[in-house]
């Protein structure tokens, strides 16, 4: 069953959340997961939401979500988000 990150931040240090987005992009391609969504404007539509971005990644699988994650490539550039963005992230199950 596929599985989908979600990622809700808001910018705390917009130059080095910069950085880990434009290397990220690379370092994904190794994941074998898709960016489904990757949204700084999306719409409200109903309650209070405080962010500055959305993003949706899909995997294969729960363990390869948590596999990337936890990938030392990964984590070599997830200090410039950490340093970047306040960042809620939830593993979610497809359907």
């Amino acid at each position: 069953m596929s599985a989908y990150v979600l990622a809700q931040l808001n910018f705390t240090d917009e130059a080095r959340y910069r950085v880990y987005q434009r290397d990220f992009e690379a370092v994904f391609a190794q994941s074998g997961g898709e960016v489904v969504v990757a949204d700084e404007a999306p719409d409200l539509l109903e309650g209070d939401w405080y962010g500055d971005k959305i993003v949706i990644l899909k995997f294969s699988t729960k363990r390869a979500a948590i596999d990337f994650m936890n990938s030392d490539p990964y984590q070599g550039i997830s200090k410039n988000r950490r340093a970047g963005a306040s960042t809620i992230s939830l593993l979610l199950d497809g359907v």
